[in-house]
């Protein structure tokens, strides 16, 4: 009997010592786990996620010259390099501009179907990339401006200064079925008010499909834009 009030002694001893090392192990491997998480990458690479993070899934960029493009300047020095893909019922293209930034360009192929207007959301979306969380890029509502057709806010901080932006607009005002979004971002000795005037003038610029054959349709931005 003694020999067995020792064995289970024994036992529940060591059960505590194990619980208490769990314990002791568990509040670290949060805090890991936390900080992995500081910086979210949550689209795979390969992948293609939409200005609010849906993943998309797979992509197939395929380079294309400015006649293809949906995204039209009148002076080809605006625009580096243009890719485009489809994807689940989207037109896609990614543009990199001549002054520097990207400028993503969607539409949707589905006649009934259009973009939301939550434009504070795709703001805030677009923040939470690692691009721009690695320059300590904040989504403050207080610093958001409307021109035109597009929301947009400028950030300056000890890593950067940038610009980000959203618009909807489509053949039908009401259900808009194109969709433009992006960033431009420098070093932190660059002026807000100097980078903020040069996208605007760049996203003024920009024309796009009406529906029509033609591209007629702008962001509205009440601006002449100047030469590159």
């Amino acid at each position: 009997m003694n020999g067995q009030r020792c064995s289970m002694s024994i036992r529940i001893v060591a059960a505590s010592v194990i619980i208490a090392a769990a314990s002791l192990a568990a509040p670290n491997a949060a805090r890991a786990d936390s900080s992995s998480q500081a910086i979210p990458n949550v689209t795979p690479p390969g992948h293609k996620s939409t200005v609010s993070g849906e993943d998309l899934g797979p992509v197939q960029w395929q380079p294309i010259g400015a006649a293809e493009s949906h995204v039209r300047y009148d002076d080809p020095e605006w625009v580096k390099s243009r890719k485009a893909a489809t994807i689940k019922g989207r037109y896609i293209e990614f543009v990199t501009l001549g002054r520097g930034g990207i400028l993503t360009y969607e539409q949707v192929l589905d006649k009934q179907a259009y973009f939301g207007t939550g434009h504070d959301m795709t703001l805030r979306g677009q923040s939470q990339s690692r691009f721009l969380r690695e320059r300590q890029v904040d989504f403050d509502p207080a610093a958001v401006k409307w021109s035109g057709r597009v929301e947009y806010f400028v950030s300056q901080t000890p890593k950067a200064t940038c610009f980000v932006y959203h618009a909807t607009f489509g053949t039908v005002p009401p259900r808009p079925d194109q969709e433009v979004y992006g960033n431009s971002c420098f070093g932190p000795q660059k002026p807000a008010a100097s980078l903020e005037r040069e996208m605007l003038s760049m996203l003024a610029a920009a024309r796009f499909p009406d529906g029509y054959g033609h591209y007629d349709l702008t962001l509205g931005i009440p601006i002449n834009a100047p030469a590159p």
